[in-house]
């Protein structure tokens, strides 16, 4: 079930092409990649801490879109990956100690970001303040409760995204891809592989921003 449920998640970031519009940005994308990697040895905080930040935009995004911008606003974002790192610090130590990364470092880094969300959002958007920190403390308060709405809402409302754009064919790649990665995923998990992973992901959050703000 476990490989299942990663290969559906991770295989609508696969869908990042139909974003290029020449040859030229597939260099672009795969040269980020390695950059992003090779980062990596530099200093992996600062890597995990771009992902970090790219996340709270990225769903952030989800919110405002479901919304149309007029309940929740993309500052939701900060605070939902700010409450699932502070309220699930095993988990946090976990990811810290397999990408020897500083753990009090990420949990100060967090809790600035939650309390600086909460006072914009205060002063700018009652509302979404409101509607969106209840939301963020019942639904992300758990990784659990995370991974379900990565299933029932990230993921569909991406492949919804893609196919109002490219139509049907968008669904027939992206189930070529989580069947690919289902079939493979046993054999590649590793260190490298999910720094490789984390480097693809922050470009794809790039990208697609990008294609989401044309």
């Amino acid at each position: 079930m476990i490989p299942l449920t990663i290969s559906y998640i991770i295989s609508h970031g696969m869908l990042d092409y139909l974003t290029f519009k020449e040859f030229e940005d597939v260099f672009k994308y795969v040269l980020l990649i390695i950059i992003n990697y090779f980062m990596f040895a530099i200093s992996s905080n600062f890597v995990f801490m771009l992902f970090l930040v790219f996340s709270m935009y990225h769903f952030g995004e989800d919110m405002r879109y479901l919304t149309d911008g007029t309940n929740i606003d993309r500052n939701n974002g900060i605070l939902l990956i700010s409450i699932l790192g502070l309220l699930n610090p095993e988990q946090l130590g976990i990811i810290c100690t397999l990408l020897d990364l500083n753990q009090e470092l990420f949990h100060d880094f967090l809790l600035t970001l939650y309390i600086f969300s909460l006072v914009v959002m205060f002063f700018t958007n009652l509302k979404s303040f409101i509607i969106g920190g209840v939301i963020n403390m019942c639904v992300f308060c758990d990784c659990n409760l995370f991974i379900s709405y990565l299933l029932l809402v990230h993921v569909p409302l991406a492949i919804y995204r893609y196919y109002s754009c490219y139509g049907k064919d968008v669904v027939y790649s992206w189930l070529f891809f989580m069947c690919v990665l289902y079939f493979v995923l046993d054999y590649i998990i590793n260190v490298f592989i999910i720094k490789v992973s984390i480097s693809i992901v922050n470009i794809h959050m790039i990208y697609i921003t990008k294609w989401q703000l044309e």
